[in-house]
């Protein structure tokens, strides 16, 4: 999402998605209508330290590929002809838990989304 803020700093559009494959996957889908990545670029985006940022470490898409990875998933690129780029994730669906089964912490112990 930085990515494509930053990539459309005039302006645009950023649409995020998320589904329910039939195989049992969840897909997280990002297209911006920013200028898109050049050709010649597309192949090392992934690579760490690879930026054409100015002030960029070329660090964000290799640990978010990295911890995808990690997660049993896959993230894809797509950048059509006439701009925009659109990057798709896919994870494994974690399975249902049973009726009544714990999904976080307990009441009162905090959570880490909390900072606790």
């Amino acid at each position: 999402m930085r990515n494509a803020k930053e990539a459309m700093a005039d302006g645009g559009h950023l649409r995020i998605e998320v589904s329910r494959s039939g195989d049992g996957q969840v897909c997280l889908a990002l297209a911006d209508s920013g200028p898109g990545i050049a050709p010649e670029n597309l192949a090392n985006i992934f690579e760490p330290f690879f930026s054409t940022k100015a002030k960029g470490t070329g660090l964000g898409l290799a640990l978010v590929q990295q911890i995808v990875s990690e997660h049993g998933g896959r993230i894809e690129v797509d950048c059509p002809p006439g701009g925009g780029t659109r990057f798709t994730i896919l994870l494994p669906a974690a399975k249902s838990l049973a009726p009544g089964a714990e999904t976080g912490p307990a009441p009162g112990t905090g959570s880490a989304l909390a900072g606790t």
